[in-house]
């Protein structure tokens, strides 16, 4: 029996350890190797193409060419950075995050045609790592050149972030799909959309998508952030859904407010008013409206009234702080 554990545990140990290394294998990380933050791409991960498995061992084994591409100019240094950069921090996107992209062949051998010269020059050879033969050609296969990426449109021009008012008559206009007690983590820009990050303290109210306590992602469509929320702040938030995607929304009519323990006990009582709401006869001894009420303005709200003297907030929930 010792002698089975003997060969067996070793196996058991190498099949855990690919597994670990697969299930991680579809995340990208922003890259973190000096050589190849100016890159026309900012994501990567790893392992990468030459079998590094961490950012930091990428980035000691790109150094030793950090002379070819600042010293030498007839080395096509920007060619050859993006070679390498394609090689050691590949290029990481949703899309393609199950495999690393590898640059196209007409890359490696431009870079390889200007800088051989330089190398067999110091008596050295050009790496075999770093040979062209297995990579693919543009128009047959999946690749990245420097032609084939697209020029950055300039930042989307935010308008100003307008704070929707915590208040029944807003709750009962919007129809929210789901009410959270949440922590904020942070913010993260993914293309032409932010992924906030929150725990979940609470769950109040929800629509199609049960949400678990625990983290999960707020999506805003757009890369303006609206409305505005601080890092560690509790909030409740009022929203919606996106069922097709099985995301939660946080857009610019998401109603937010600072979290205080007399929510819950008015979220309850807004939601009773709402089931009484529809349908509702005018109570007996009431005052028909007047024909000229509707140039008159609105009235006040009494509900908002009394909002503000429950909560002890009102636009203030949302002062400038540390705002993720």
């Amino acid at each position: 029996m010792a002698g089975q554990a003997a060969w067996f545990l070793p196996l058991l140990a190498a099949g855990l350890a690919l597994l670990a290394r697969d299930a991680g294998a579809a995340l990208c990380e922003p890259i973190t190797i000096p050589m190849c933050k100016k890159m026309p791409w900012n994501m990567t991960r790893m392992p990468n193409l030459l079998h590094h498995s961490t950012q930091e061992n990428a980035k000691l084994a790109i150094e030793q060419y950090e002379s070819l591409v600042n010293y030498t100019p007839s080395c096509s240094p920007d060619l050859l950075l993006f070679f390498l950069c394609s090689m050691y921090a590949p290029i990481c996107t949703l899309e393609f995050s199950q495999e690393p992209i590898r640059p196209c062949k007409k890359v490696c051998e431009g870079a390889r045609a200007a800088c051989e010269p330089v190398v067999l020059a110091y008596n050295h050879t050009w790496p075999d790592h770093l040979k062209c033969d297995d990579l693919p050609v543009y128009e047959l296969g999946v690749c990245i050149s420097p032609e084939a990426i697209v020029t950055e449109e300039p930042p989307e021009k935010c308008p100003k972030c307008k704070r929707l008012k915590a208040s029944y008559r807003n709750y009962e206009k919007k129809t929210y799909h789901y009410v959270l007690r949440v922590q904020v983590k942070g913010t993260e820009t993914r293309g032409d959309q932010i992924a906030t990050t929150v725990t979940v303290l609470e769950e109040w109210k929800h629509h199609a998508i049960s949400v678990p306590k625990g983290e999960v992602q707020l999506w805003t469509n757009s890369t303006c952030k609206c409305p505005r929320l601080k890092v560690d702040q509790e909030y409740i938030i009022m929203g919606y859904e996106d069922s097709t995607n099985g995301r939660l929304l946080l857009l610019p009519d998401t109603m937010v407010t600072n979290y205080s323990s007399r929510w819950q006990k008015r979220f309850k009582k807004w939601e009773r008013r709402l089931k009484r709401s529809p349908g509702r006869k005018r109570r007996k001894g009431r005052k028909k409206p007047r024909s000229d009420d509707s140039v008159q303005g609105d009235s006040p709200d009494p509900d908002s009234s009394r909002d503000r003297r429950e909560t002890g907030t009102g636009d203030r929930d949302m002062e400038p702080g540390n705002e993720s």
